[in-house]
C-alpha cells in the first residue's frame, strides 16, 4: 500500500530522505507528479532508489 511521505512544490527545497525527522531506509521509492499542460491535468509516475553514501 502506498503512502504519501512528502509533498513537494516547485518552490520547495525537495526531500531530505527523512520522515518525521527520522531517516527512512534506503529502498525503492515511487513518486507521482501532477501537472497542467495546455489546460489538461496530466500525471507522471516513476521511481528512484535512495542510496546512503558514506563520504568520510
Amino acid at each position: 500500500m502506498a503512502a504519501t511521505i512528502k509533498t513537494i512544490s516547485p518552490a520547495s527545497p525537495g526531500w531530505d530522505a527523512n520522515l518525521q525527522r527520522t531517516a527512512v531506509p534506503a529502498t525503492d521509492y515511487w513518486f507521482r507528479v501532477d501537472y497542467l499542460e495546455q489546460g489538461v491535468m496530466k500525471q507522471f509516475r516513476a521511481h528512484f532508489v535512495e542510496t546512503i553514501s558514506n563520504t568520510n
